[in-house]
């Protein structure tokens, strides 16, 4: 028999954490096949009832049969009139990756099973948040916190750091607050992780709550910034004069016509090397840049653009208004 020697389509990092009244988890909402994002929109968080959620990075094809075990399960607690508790399925569960691995047949699957445990049944107030972590070899444990995949390198300290401040009695938004701050810095770091994601929270009053979806900008721009040089020279440079630094001119290689062979960044300004191609000087060229907004302000407009000729000597000032029309 062919065993699954390595993933094909996979998923990558889960963040969970507990609060006062459940549990909050993200993933992303992307299956990746090696490094290319193959399927967009792809939920990885499953609902198995109304007490908990299955979450997985690893390998899809594996969860989803993964997926009709698990329903199988429930309807086998079902025939008996209960329902299936989260520390009972992470039991099962258990069990299954222990058991696969020693096959040397793996499932291919790191899997999170948060949910609320009822102590007394029908009772919200005995209800405890519950967060169960099952690897790939059938190691299990228990957790107010877990972030898995690449995540678990990068941010598995920060997050507990977090945790720690408030404990027990950390609220639901601020979980939420957390955990979108943890995924941001995923998609920064973890070139398989999409700035589409997906909370998932199990609550003691309210029960699953899945599908709400959120979605980070990978850059947040500050408006176009346009300037117009007519020049004749074979070559000139363009000064960006500005606090944030971290102006980006939207096409590196041909900007209208200009190569822009080189990029400096001098003394909080970028410097641009603008060389005119053959036969094209004499001509009015327009740059455009974008500036990426970090100051705490949120200040994201040029103040000047210094257009140098041969020597950084010898300058004119072209500068913008805010809306990036030459003054």
């Amino acid at each position: 028999m062919q065993r699954t020697l390595n993933p094909t389509c996979t998923g990558t990092s889960v963040i969970a954490l507990q609060y006062d009244r459940g549990v909050v988890l993200m993933t992303d909402r992307v299956v990746s096949y090696g490094k290319t994002a193959r399927y967009k929109n792809v939920s990885r968080q499953y609902k198995v009832n109304n007490n908990i959620i299955v979450a997985f990075g690893g390998d899809h094809a594996d969860f989803q049969w993964l997926q009709n075990v698990i329903e199988r399960q429930v309807l086998t607690w079902k025939m008996i009139g209960q329902d299936l508790s989260p520390k009972a399925l992470h039991g099962y569960l258990t069990s299954l990756m222990y058991a696969r691995r020693t096959r040397m047949n793996p499932l291919w699957n790191t899997l999170i099973v948060a949910g609320v445990e009822d102590e007394e049944k029908n009772n919200k107030e005995t209800s405890t948040p519950f967060i169960g972590v099952i690897t790939q070899k059938g190691v299990a444990y228990q957790t107010k916190h877990v972030a898995t995949g690449i995540a678990a390198m990068l941010l598995n300290q920060a997050v507990e750091d977090e945790w720690r401040k408030k404990g027990e009695k950390l609220t639901r938004p601020e979980a939420e607050a957390i955990l979108r701050k943890a995924l941001e810095l995923t998609i920064y770091h973890d070139c398989c992780a999409d700035n589409d994601f997906e909370l998932g929270v199990v609550d003691a009053e309210e029960g699953v709550i899945l599908g709400k979806q959120v979605q980070k900008p990978l850059l947040e721009t500050g408006a176009l910034q346009k300037l117009t040089v007519n020049t004749n020279k074979p070559s000139f440079y363009v000064f960006i004069n500005c606090d944030i630094v971290r102006a980006i001119c939207l096409d590196r290689e041909i900007v209208d016509g200009i190569c822009v062979a080189e990029c400096y960044s001098v003394e909080k300004r970028q410097l641009y090397c603008i060389k005119v191609p053959d036969g094209r000087a004499c001509k009015t060229w327009t740059l455009q840049f974008v500036v990426t907004r970090t100051d705490e302000n949120g200040i994201s407009d040029v103040e000047n653009v210094e257009v140098l000729g041969d020597s950084p000597l010898k300058s004119t000032t072209v500068e913008l208004d805010r809306q990036g029309v030459v003054r």
